[in-house]
């Protein structure tokens, strides 16, 4: 199946002589006009405008403080995953990471469309009132289920932190159902995110007969 969205990658070099920070972009574009199209190339310009501008200030003046014979240029990635692409919906998350002396600094936002529209769906637009409340006890579960697996094991405190550092609009969707995820240093010491998959089975029932007709009838 051809995807509706495809990336686009770029790669930029800030620096007189020698790049003192190098950017590497990869975003998403939508690939025929629709009512998706305004929206969704619109925000994810602004996405790479602010990253640029970040890149170019804040990131390279810090890096021209630093610089020395043993110097190695600062690494900035601005990367965009489509994790579902469905005909009603497309979710996406985009990760972006800072290398600073070989030490990887990560942060993930994520999105979901809806392509009859052209908007972005918040999580109270998607979920059915008091599906908070409903999903922590179900991404314990999860949680534990990924300890079993995992190569870095979480904090000794794992299961508070899940329902502590919960955050309602950290989740993408995928084939199988949804993953929540937190930033790193809230689960685990990884300098990753930590994804907690869900089902179908598990989503369906938390989700709002609005939304649910644009799902796969048969997820």
């Amino acid at each position: 199946m051809q995807f509706s969205v495809y990336t686009e990658k770029e790669k930029i070099a800030f620096g007189e002589d020698s790049p003192t920070v190098v950017l590497n972009l990869c975003l998403p574009r939508v690939r025929e006009e629709s009512r998706l199209t305004k929206g969704f190339t619109a925000y994810y310009n602004a996405l790479r405008a602010g990253f640029l501008q970040f890149a170019e200030g804040t990131l390279q003046k810090k890096a021209k403080g630093e610089r020395g014979e043993d110097f190695k240029p600062y690494g900035a990635v601005l990367s965009a995953i489509t994790a579902y692409d469905g005909e009603g919906l497309i979710s996406l998350y985009v990760d972006a990471s800072v290398t600073v002396d070989d030490k990887r600094r990560v942060s993930r936002i994520s999105q979901l469309w809806r392509k009859d529209i052209g908007t972005i769906v918040k999580s109270a637009q998607f979920f059915r009132q008091g599906w908070v409340k409903r999903i922590k006890p179900l991404l314990v579960n999860a949680a534990a289920e990924y300890c079993e697996n995992a190569a870095t094991p979480l904090f000794a405190d794992w299961e508070k932190q899940v329902r502590d550092r919960f955050c309602k609009e950290q989740f993408y969707l995928t084939p199988k159902g949804a993953a929540f995820y937190y930033q790193p240093g809230d689960l685990s010491p990884a300098a990753k995110c930590v994804p907690l998959h869900l089902t179908w089975d598990c989503l369906l029932p938390l989700v709002k007969p609005s939304v649910s007709v644009l799902l796969p009838k048969e997820p």
